[in-house]
């Protein structure tokens, strides 16, 4: 819509609507587009189906592999994996026509050798083995009366064989962890305000410590070089990103590669230590290129149509996995790995990590509600039609919300006519946050 009538075309289709709320979307769409919706939609997707055959073509013209994929499903996908020390891939798999298990798949083949129920897994990040055999994730915790102001996210450690799980943090906010080589610690980002630190604790959740918590910074996908001395982990600097190598005692920083306008996700080092895999949208999809630390050597590994994520090499160094986008679903994939796969690409050297400058904060004047006539503040947002549904199917009927400049007070209502149980709904709730916990008062008649 925007790229084909102008920057603001979607911000002039919600003021026509704002401004007009008893007529249907369709109708501000055709005032900003001036032709019909069904007319527009067409276009869309002549447009989209072109975009898409071009993504497509030009990953064909590399010569670069998709991958095998070696694990997938109707209905079902892995949202994440890792190579075990016998060389199996274990992996989590979800989906709606099964349950949450735990897998481990021979990669020749493909066959799940080994599957264990592990109950409802709610996951903020990537899942890694612990030294001992679990499994460490950020998991969220919700305050029962925070009403999500006070809910955490920490690290939870799942044994697969039993489903015992063991929280190993309290209120830390992680979100990504990996626990070193020898088992003993655990590098993970944790947010801090509004920026994301990155930590090293004990493998038991005790000793937190920020290896690098700077203003401005946004750490994620940590992970540990073969020797324990580093930290690989990706960084958001403002407009700049990076792959960093943190010092693991210091919090020294360094980047292999001159930070730049690209993402970067998912470094890993291989088993040598020599190179570090990760994932990138250089090429404008995200795709796996590897990285030789001493040669600065690098080169595109994959050339996949939508996206992928958690690139590792096993443990012999033959072969990469990764998770593939299809339809919607992530798959297992594979490709022999070898120091002269893939593409080389340039690229220019980094060197010690600085953040980026921050302009000094200077607090201006608090904004008041005072001298605003009371009725103007309370005034409604009405929106006509309002859909929802009842205990027998489709309600169709009106909803207005309001509240003070402040959000000291808000409220909402909605009334609505169902049109197979033919009857009337309604709705109606005021919340005050002068006090901790807020207050709520509801009134209803609904499903």
């Amino acid at each position: 819509l925007n790229r084909t009538y102008g920057p603001d075309a979607f911000a002039r289709v919600s003021k026509r609507q704002g401004g007009n709320p008893f007529r249907m979307s369709g109708g501000a769409l055709k005032y900003v587009v001036k032709k019909s919706p069904g007319k527009f939609y067409g276009e869309f997707m002549s447009d989209f189906t072109a975009r898409a055959d071009s993504v497509r073509n030009a990953a064909i013209a590399t010569g670069l592999p998709a991958g095998k994929v070696i694990a997938s499903g109707t209905g079902d996908y892995f949202c994440s994996h890792f190579w075990t020390k016998d060389g199996a891939i274990r992996a989590v798999r979800t989906g709606y026509d099964k349950v949450t298990a735990v897998v481990d798949i021979d990669p020749r083949t493909g066959r799940i050798t080994h599957e264990k129920p592990a109950g409802n897994m709610i996951m903020l990040g990537k899942v890694r083995p612990l030294g001992d055999g679990r499994l460490i994730y950020g998991s969220p915790f919700y305050h029962p009366f925070g009403q999500g102001e006070l809910d955490t996210a920490d690290l939870v450690a799942l044994d697969p064989s039993s489903g015992e799980r063991t929280r190993l943090t309290r209120g830390a906010h992680v979100y990504n962890a990996a626990a070193s080589p020898d088992g003993k610690r655990i590098a993970a980002t944790a947010r801090n305000g509004m920026w994301m630190d990155l930590l090293v604790m004990n493998a038991d959740g005790s000793d937190v410590r920020k290896l690098v918590s700077r203003p401005g910074l946004l750490w994620d996908t940590p992970a540990w070089s073969p020797d324990g001395s580093t930290v690989a982990a990706v960084v958001k600097d403002g407009a700049r990103n990076a792959i960093v190598l943190a010092d693991a005692t210091t919090g020294a920083l360094k980047t292999p590669l001159v930070p730049d306008s690209h993402g970067y996700s998912d470094p890993e080092f291989t088993s040598d230590g020599r190179s570090i895999v990760f994932t990138s949208d250089r090429s404008g999809v995200w795709n796996v290129y590897a990285l030789e630390l001493d040669t600065l050597r690098l080169r595109r590994l994959t050339a996949v149509f939508w996206d992928v994520e958690e690139p590792h090499v096993s443990p012999d160094g033959a072969t990469l996995s990764f998770l593939s986008l299809s339809r919607g679903l992530w798959r297992i994939c594979t490709v022999p790995f070898s120091a002269s796969s893939g593409s080389e690409e340039s690229c220019a050297a980094g060197g010690p990590f600085e953040p980026s400058p921050r302009a000094l904060e200077v607090a201006g004047p608090i904004p008041e509600s005072r001298g605003i006539p009371l009725a103007r503040t309370l005034k409604p947002f009405l929106h006509v039609p309002w859909a929802v549904s009842d205990e027998k199917g489709d309600a169709f009927g009106l909803f207005l919300m309001g509240g003070d400049p402040v959000g000291i007070n808000r409220y909402s209502a909605q009334a609505f006519w169902g049109v197979k149980s033919e009857r009337m709904g309604y709705d109606v709730a005021l919340t005050n946050r002068s006090f901790w916990p807020r207050i709520g008062l509801r009134a209803y008649d609904s499903a």
